[in-house]
């Protein structure tokens, strides 16, 4: 049987440790509480964002998959006032520069592609009409990147932040269900209070719910979505239905 190669091997290794390094750092977050891929608003440094997707600001480009959710991490334990990130070298290639001593966020880079298969032996294989067998694989290796805060002289293209989108109808509610919560708050009879912050909660010791301004939220139904779960915890006030855990 052919064994596999030392540099095999090794890659094979550094792909489980990535992999290993991911997990860690989403446990790591859990473990903390912070879970800002849960939170439907952006800090008060970021509210005026163009959207809820972190973007590299060289390409435009928004990043997706686990990526999401590290550059949310990072952002939020950094207190950075937006999500658009360079490597080192887009950096240096807009006229920019990281700078010294910053510490770079680890993203990864998904590639799929196809390759032969093999055998037990390492053999590769084919068909019965003798067309080679492929298999889908993917490619997966660290990706290092600078928020556009830790950069001096990029472009304004790359720092300032894309005005949101005009289109009234994404992420808004129809006027029938606006009203219908509105009267359900009303019945409620629980204090609101809004304000430039980021958490959003219900107070048994107050009775009050308090949330962050509506302009922080990606969209209109991330607002009231929010608002209404605050007040299913409101519910169980002793006023109401004097639910154990908040009573």
């Amino acid at each position: 049987m052919k064994k596999p190669t030392k540099a095999r091997r090794a890659k094979k290794t550094e792909t489980v440790d990535l992999y290993q390094k991911v997990t860690d750092r989403i446990v790591e977050a859990l473990e903390k509480g912070v879970a800002p891929w849960k939170k439907p608003w952006r800090t008060t440094q970021k509210y005026a964002a163009a959207g809820p997707l972190p973007v590299n600001a060289s390409t435009g480009r928004a990043y997706s998959g686990v990526n999401v959710l590290l550059l949310w991490l990072e952002a939020e334990e950094k207190g950075y006032k937006t999500d658009r990130w360079v490597t080192y070298k887009q950096a240096q290639d807009m006229g920019g520069q990281v700078r010294k001593g910053e510490t770079c966020a680890q993203a990864v880079i998904f590639k799929p592609f196809e390759k032969q298969a093999e055998d037990l032996s390492g053999n590769p294989r084919f068909d019965a009409e003798g067309n080679p067998l492929m298999e889908s694989r993917v490619m997966i290796k660290p990706n290092f990147l600078f928020n556009v805060d830790q950069c001096d002289g990029l472009p304004e293209s790359a720092v300032d932040i894309p005005h949101a989108s005009t289109d009234e109808e994404q992420g808004r509610l129809h006027w029938p269900t606006e009203q219908r919560i509105l009267e359900l708050l009303d019945a409620a009879g629980v204090a609101i209070s809004i304000r430039l912050q980021d958490r959003a909660y219900y107070s048994p010791a107050t009775d009050r719910i308090v949330m962050p301004e509506a302009k922080q939220f990606f969209t209109e139904a991330d607002y009231w979505s929010t608002l209404l779960h605050e007040m299913v915890h409101a519910s169980g006030h002793e006023k109401r239905l004097s639910r154990e855990g908040i009573t």
